[in-house]
């Protein structure tokens, strides 16, 4: 087991919310988050982020900034004031700055899984109960 699988499998039930509207890179995010050993809930959109972000309690969030309607930085200013606590990861395909003010991270598309597992590791030991 490799540092980055061990350190966050020994804080279980971690809850991870990833959030973007490209099915197939949802999946896949989904897929590798699970991999490293916490639990995934997804949303398909802003307005889903954000009713489900009022409603359960995660851990930490993975954003994707280039959605429709309700944009990743709308979900990002609605967690800066209802859990400014809660680390957030963007994710993102336009990869425009290497900081974005209120993400602790921000990971070019496609994901490197190093680089994914890293910033899971970051979040977690950052947010500790949100």
């Amino acid at each position: 087991m490799d540092r980055v699988t061990s350190s966050v499998s020994d804080r279980p039930h971690r809850r991870v919310l990833v959030v973007d509207d490209d099915g197939p890179v949802r999946a896949v995010l989904a897929r590798q988050l699970e991999a490293l050993g916490v639990q995934v809930t997804t949303a398909a959109g802003g307005a889903q982020a954000i009713v489900r972000l009022d409603a359960e309690r995660f851990d930490a969030l993975f954003l994707d900034l280039d959605m429709p309607g309700v944009t990743g930085l709308d979900v990002l200013l609605h967690v800066q004031r209802a859990a400014p606590k809660m680390p957030v990861v963007v994710v993102t395909g336009t990869l425009e700055a290497e900081r974005i003010e209120g993400a602790m991270k921000v990971l070019g598309k496609p994901i490197d899984s190093s680089a994914l597992g890293e910033a899971l590791r970051q979040a977690l030991d950052a947010g500790g109960e949100v």
